[in-house]
């Protein structure tokens, strides 16, 4: 069987050439997964997605990176959504159900600027702990002095569809400067059991509504991610759990990560944390897409 022709959206952009790429192709429900994959790598993009629509408000996805499924993939999702919003003939519902490898969430689809949706995913909360061996090994992975790591929010892993390491560098001007080895990252990510390692900056108020990331996963396929859905709904999980959200009693906190201008490709990811009686009950993050007619990698 051949596949329809992909279709590419760049994701949490409203501009082309800006946030994180992604192939869509349709009816693909009869190819193997080895043919996914296949297909994937001839592609290129950080991921590309195969999706089907299962029934009325119901939409069944998988996503692949050029060497391995994701389990959920934010940021495809994102262009997903927005191709069913623009389609003829889609319906265009504010909620639906999206099943993955990782199991079935709820897809919100709200009012956005120039008639262009704000796609927003609901996500497990992470599992946070402390990574194991401390910050000392991380800092020489990154290549920078260990006193660039921040010691406001000391290093997390989270677990939930992916597995992060979460560091809390000084600056943004720290941030911008890393230049890790990729070779390093991969060890390090195998010895610790993890899929990437987030590197982030505040912005230095006591309540933040903005901050900055970068993400390197050459683990999994890509060496750096221009956006991540996923992992920044953990980031804003960290965030509110370590007071930095301002999250009291019945409350949903709003904040905004800015990704991927090391690249070149500017993001924005939009991410809420509601809690109820000061403990997190829902996360979402989600952003905007913008078809673009030929593939973009990042």
């Amino acid at each position: 069987m051949t596949p329809p022709a992909p279709r590419y959206f760049d994701c949490f952009t409203t501009e082309p050439g800006g946030g994180n790429p992604v192939a869509l192709i349709t009816g693909s429900s009869d190819l193997s997964d080895r043919q996914m994959q296949e297909i994937a790598r001839e592609i290129g993009a950080p991921a590309t997605c195969f999706w089907s629509l299962v029934e009325e408000g119901h939409v069944h996805a998988r996503f692949f990176s050029p060497r391995t499924e994701y389990r959920m993939c934010g940021h495809a999702v994102i262009g997903l959504f927005t191709l069913l919003f623009q389609e003829p003939g889609h319906d265009h519902r504010p909620t639906w159900r999206l099943s993955t490898p990782a199991g079935t969430t709820r897809v919100y689809v709200e009012s956005g600027l120039q008639n262009r949706p704000l796609i927003m995913l609901e996500f497990t909360a992470p599992r946070l702990s402390p990574l194991s061996p401390g910050s000392t090994g991380l800092a020489e992975v990154l290549k920078i002095p260990l006193e660039a790591i921040s010691g406001g929010i000391p290093v997390q892993t989270a677990h939930a569809d992916f597995r992060h390491v979460m560091v809390n560098v000084r600056s943004r001007d720290v941030l911008m400067s890393l230049s890790p080895s990729f070779d390093e990252i991969v060890r390090f990510c195998k010895a610790e059991a993890v899929d990437s390692i987030a590197v982030y900056a505040l912005d230095g108020t006591a309540r933040v509504e903005n901050y900055h990331v970068r993400e390197f996963c050459p683990l999994i396929g890509v060496n750096e991610s221009a956006a991540g859905g996923t992992t920044n709904a953990s980031l804003a999980c960290l965030l509110a759990a370590s007071g930095y959200l301002g999250i009291e009693g019945d409350t949903t906190a709003r904040c905004i990560a800015h990704q991927g201008a090391s690249l070149g490709r500017p993001s924005k990811i939009h991410c809420e944390v509601t809690a109820s009686a000061g403990q997190i009950v829902q996360v979402r993050a989600g952003g905007h897409a913008v078809e673009v007619l030929t593939r973009t990698n990042a």
